[in-house]
């Protein structure tokens, strides 16, 4: 994992709001107050409380009590929505401006293109 600057979000961009779900934000508590979201080599989004073991550069975006690392190859939403899935098994999901469709823009579609919790 590589942080961008000094973990903060930089001044020159907007900052996203993030949003979660009473659920998802227990459940991020619960292992560590961290999630990190990025993309991998074939485009697919990833959303994980562990950083990747690939190298990726990422920005962190804080709220009161949890951190949201977003990989810097995605293009900053307005917001993300954070919700806990449970199929496969439970895990939360990151929604890019809180979209449940196929992908964020850019990427293949994730990288053209806030915590409030």
């Amino acid at each position: 994992m590589r942080l961008c600057g000094s973990e903060a979000y930089p001044a020159s961009m907007r900052k996203p709001r993030l949003e979660a779900a009473p659920d998802a934000r227990d459940f991020i508590l619960e292992h560590g107050g961290a999630l990190y979201v990025w993309i991998d080599a074939a485009g697919m989004k990833h959303v994980r409380p562990r950083p990747p073991s690939a190298a990726v550069e990422f920005r962190a975006i804080r709220s009161r009590d949890i951190v949201l690392y977003e990989d810097t190859s995605i293009a900053s939403p307005a917001r993300w929505k954070l919700i806990m899935r449970r199929l496969p098994t439970r895990h939360i999901d990151a929604l890019y401006n809180g979209e449940e469709g196929p992908g964020v823009p850019g990427a293949g579609s994730w990288t053209d293109g806030a915590l409030h919790v």
